[in-house]
């Protein structure tokens, strides 16, 4: 029997990408128009590249309709549902360091966690604003009313502060956030410096008079990494004597993305010390979207204050910083039609929480860990820290 390890993988872009969200893209449709690429992509799409480019690699056709053999099901898994023994992480950004001694090595950037605000300032080199991280949010000490009861919202004792939306966050940065403190400047990166946006225009022709049809014209926005940017993502559960092609097919047109190999990346170290010190309370922050429960007549149903996250048995929310939820989908390429939209809460979102004496070394070897659904995919990964210090947040 084959041995199994895990990989670090980078995907470096060869070209533009092109990613879709679960907005309508239907032929000769107003939506053609300006539809912008999501990224990073969604974990669905990037498992769906590499266990596709796996099979090809051990011998299936890469028609859409042909089911694997049961040496491909017993490792790739069958259908969209099973990923047989493969486990993944969602993509992370990463930024490239070029080739060393020991081959090519990169440094991952995480969602920024939304406790982290900051302020504009003026840079008078080139008149830029530049957004700089000065605290970090915690629940006030008095509770408000609002939909959930009297809960203790996230506040800060400084006015005029934003949010850090769209921006990212070294490991060295998100270890500072983890024990309490705001990072450093230099630790936070903006999406403008890692990716651009192309606009495109398309248009289909018809075969006898080489003009352009009717209502066939499309304008996507593509994505284009700048250079030493690239997507990594961790694979669990491959036979040692198996690799991913250096070529695989990415996203909408099947664009190319070269993938290399890296040192695994660790997460900054959960700072149990300082949890233990205030009594048990720490925060989750979610490194990937964490899918939603829906219940019986549609409705989504997230962790609210008071419940506790999913395997966090003898905690409670306390209070949270929770981006507006996001829907997923994807391809069911062996039925040829599109998978369900289900909703999830964005990457870096934040829960406040609260713990029984007896669950803190419980809730601490959770760090790096996965709650909720769709764990083989990556979604639902977590990072363990501390409450904001006094005075730092």
């Amino acid at each position: 029997m084959s041995k199994r390890n895990e990989r670090q993988v980078v995907l470096r872009s060869i070209d533009a990408w092109f990613f879709r969200d679960g907005q309508p893209y239907n032929e000769g449709e107003s939506n053609q128009t300006g539809v912008e690429s999501v990224f990073p992509p969604s974990p669905q799409t990037v498992v769906g590249a590499i266990r596709a480019a796996l099979a090809r690699s051990q011998g299936w056709s890469g028609k859409s309709r042909e089911r694997w053999n049961e040496k491909l099901r017993k490792t790739l898994g069958d259908g969209f549902e099973d990923l047989g023994e493969l486990r993944f992480t969602a993509p992370l950004l990463a930024r490239e360091n070029g080739l060393g001694n020991g081959g090519l090595t990169a440094n991952p950037l995480y969602p920024m966690p939304l406790h982290v605000v900051g302020a504009f300032n003026r840079n008078l080199q080139d008149t830029k604003l530049t957004w700089t991280p000065k605290q970090l949010l915690a629940p006030a000490q008095t509770p408000l009313m609002c939909d959930q009861g009297n809960v203790c919202l996230p506040a800060t004792s400084v006015l005029g502060l934003k949010s850090s939306e769209g921006r990212w966050i070294t490991k060295d940065g998100l270890a500072s956030i983890l024990a309490g403190d705001p990072p450093d400047y230099e630790e936070t990166v903006p999406s403008e410096s890692l990716w651009k946006h192309e606009h495109r225009v398309g248009l289909a022709r018809a075969d006898d008079t080489r003009t352009a049809e009717e209502g066939k014209l499309y304008s996507p926005v593509f994505v284009r990494p700048l250079r030493d940017t690239a997507l990594s993502v961790s694979i669990s559960g491959l036979p040692t004597d198996w690799h991913v092609p250096e070529l695989i097919a990415l996203g909408g047109e099947g664009r190319m993305a070269e993938c290399l190999e890296v040192e695994p990346f660790d997460l900054p170290v959960c700072p149990g010390d300082s949890i233990r010190s205030v009594g048990g309370r720490f925060l989750v922050v979610l490194l990937s979207p964490f899918c939603l429960s829906v219940t019986a007549d549609g409705v989504a149903k997230g962790p609210s204050v008071g419940d506790c996250l999913p395997g966090f048995d003898g905690t409670r929310i306390a209070s949270g910083c929770v981006g507006r939820p996001i829907r997923i989908g994807g391809w069911n390429s062996l039925e040829n039609k599109p998978i369900a939209l289900r909703p999830y809460l964005p990457a870096g979102s934040v829960f406040f929480c609260d713990c029984d004496d007896g669950a803190i070394h419980s809730v601490l070897t959770k760090h790096g860990e996965h709650i909720g659904e769709m764990n083989a995919y990556g979604f639902g990964r977590i990072a363990i820290g501390a409450w904001p210090r006094p005075g730092g947040g």
